[in-house]
């Protein structure tokens, strides 16, 4: 089962963090930022077993470089699954030579967004973007909106299935972990179990 993936890395100029990663890679890899894309978009790839799932979110990586390191630490900042954060993990390990040395500790965050078809809730810096039809098969991928996903929280809430909705407000916020008002939710859903 051959599913079409379209990678779209998106050069955001306007965005807070876009725009500091642009910079970042430009001060430190090797080639700068369209280096770092190409070898990034070339490798990348949007596990079956997540498309299978329809699986879509966005996985916040914070990239550390230590002083006098050509090497990068990659830290998950959050989690999808499905193999997911294997494949960026492997991807990411293969830039490593590549960073410009220096005697200062570095960091930065790079989100990298699933998506299927184009659902514009999911934004990034980098995105994998799936086909929602398999073109051998037919069938298609089916995944509930988030406004479906706020309405169902808000039926467990009333009564009382906190557990219920604390597994759907994390699908929520693997779809946007930056989200204040998902993260809000999830307090609220704490609070209450």
């Amino acid at each position: 089962m051959r599913i079409s993936i379209i990678i779209i890395l998106m050069l955001l100029h306007c965005g807070l963090f876009a725009e500091n990663i642009d910079i970042f890679l430009e001060k430190n890899y090797e080639g700068g930022k369209h280096q770092f894309y190409d070898k990034v978009s070339n490798n990348l790839r949007y596990p079956q077993s997540a498309r299978i799932q329809c699986k879509i979110g966005v996985l916040v990586t914070k990239l550390e470089i230590e002083p006098n390191s050509k090497n990068v630490k990659i830290v998950f900042l959050n989690t999808i699954g499905y193999g997911v954060e294997s494949n960026v993990e492997d991807v990411l390990e293969m830039t490593n030579g590549n960073w410009i040395v220096s005697n200062e500790k570095r960091s930065v965050e790079i989100t990298i967004g699933y998506r299927i078809g184009e659902n514009k809730e999911i934004q990034a810096d980098i995105l994998m973007t799936a086909s929602p039809v398999n073109p051998n098969t037919g069938t298609g991928c089916k995944f509930k909106e988030s406004k479906e996903l706020l309405r169902r929280i808000t039926t467990y809430m009333k009564k009382g299935k906190y557990k219920k909705a604390k597994k759907i407000c994390k699908e929520l916020l693997s779809r946007n972990p930056r989200s204040e008002h998902y993260n809000g939710i999830n307090n609220l859903i704490n609070s209450k179990m």
